[in-house]
């Protein structure tokens, strides 16, 4: 991609991931070795004043050292190898992901001299996006889940509803829930309940049998029989929702350390408060794309038998027929050059991969992976 600095955080050995949505996503860490013969060449770019801007910022931030060597976007793409790798350490679910990085933010995220000129305020930022499409994690709930039940009543429910709610300013994750609302748009006509599905497809195809539709395996219906009824019921005042203090009780008291880790994780979430942390979004007012994100971090179902993996799939066709309106970014933002500025940036989005790192600690615990 021209003008733009990529860093990939995965395995370095893997080369390439296939990625459904239109390209093969290349390992941007691994480093070709070039036989001593081979003459090289250095390649000007117009945008090096930015990138020496950006790179101050990295260096001042203590991720460029004095034994780094190449231009100033070379070395921006080590820093933020190094701070991204910090980030994720130990992550085993939540951390495979692409890093793009452009001097100017874009409109697409990936022309960085199209930027709008329009918007004073970017002229002086730069473009950061996280990108999906390397690997696509599946993980079922129901066996842990229940477990939990039996063993401590309401925490794996809890434990579960405090992860929904914690990712959401995160990025995108499909759930049961984030599901429901993807298959009111591709399988329910904008409809969200199973009469007003009906009267829409009767209206539209003038269908007559009740009878059909009712056994219609895309339906509201058999999509949420498919999942516990608590999945989608009101979770802040639901009877079996454990509050701070029970949380507390079997984080201290729990008759196994893996019970004793989900309660701490848990609580320490529900207390997390909203606006205290983010990661680059897709659905940021005044953030840089104005896209719908193809791709999911991870996907979390409730077991192998619930539509999810068919949702999934319709989910990623949709996103090939209509490549327009999707993008590979699973979140994108603009970065102020300036010092303070940059620093609150960084700030917020360690406190961001600081949740994301607990929600892969709680999701091992509390699922399989498929």
């Amino acid at each position: 991609m021209p003008n733009g600095s990529s860093v990939h955080r995965g395995d370095p050995e893997r080369g390439k991931a296939l990625s459904s949505f239109g390209h093969h996503a290349p390992n941007l860490l691994a480093i070709p070795r070039l036989a001593s013969d081979i003459p090289t060449t250095i390649e000007n770019d117009r945008f090096d004043s930015r990138w020496s801007r950006i790179a101050l910022l990295w260096l001042d931030a203590g991720y460029i050292v004095e034994s780094d060597k190449g231009s100033p976007r070379e070395m921006i793409q080590i820093a933020v190898a190094r701070w991204m790798e910090k980030l994720v350490e130990g992550n085993r679910l939540l951390g495979d992901f692409g890093i793009l990085i452009f001097p100017h933010p874009s409109a697409d995220g990936f022309q960085s001299s199209a930027y709008d000129e329009a918007k004073e305020e970017w002229r002086n930022h730069w473009f950061f996006g996280i990108m999906g499409g390397y690997t696509f994690p599946w993980v079922r709930l129901e066996r842990r889940i229940t477990e939990l039940e039996q063993a401590c009543p309401g925490l794996g429910k809890t434990a579960f509803y405090w992860f929904e709610m914690a990712s959401v300013p995160l990025l995108p994750i499909f759930t049961p829930l984030i599901g429901r609302h993807i298959a009111e748009r591709i399988w329910w006509c904008g409809m969200d309940n199973q009469e007003d599905y009906e009267s829409e497809m009767r209206a539209y195809h003038a269908l007559d049998n009740i009878e059909s539709m009712e056994e219609d395996s895309n339906g509201p219906n058999a999509f949420d029989n498919a999942f516990p009824e608590w999945m989608f019921g009101p979770g802040k005042d639901a009877e079996w929702r454990l509050d701070a203090v029970q949380l507390q009780q079997i984080a201290l008291e729990g008759e196994t350390e893996d019970l004793r880790k989900i309660s701490s994780i848990t609580l320490a979430l529900s207390q997390t408060k909203r606006g205290t942390y983010r990661l680059p979004s897709m659905f940021d007012p005044d953030g840089p794309v104005e896209s719908t994100n193809a791709y999911h971090l991870a996907h979390v179902r409730w077991n192998g038998d619930d539509p999810l993996l068919r949702l999934a799939d319709d989910y990623l066709e949709e996103a090939n027929q209509c490549g327009d309106g999707f993008t590979e970014l699973l979140g994108a933002d603009c970065v102020p050059l300036d010092e303070s500025g940059f620093q609150k940036w960084k700030t917020g989005i360690e406190a961001g991969f600081a949740v994301l790192k607990q929600l892969d600690a709680l999701l091992s615990l509390i699922s399989d992976p498929e």
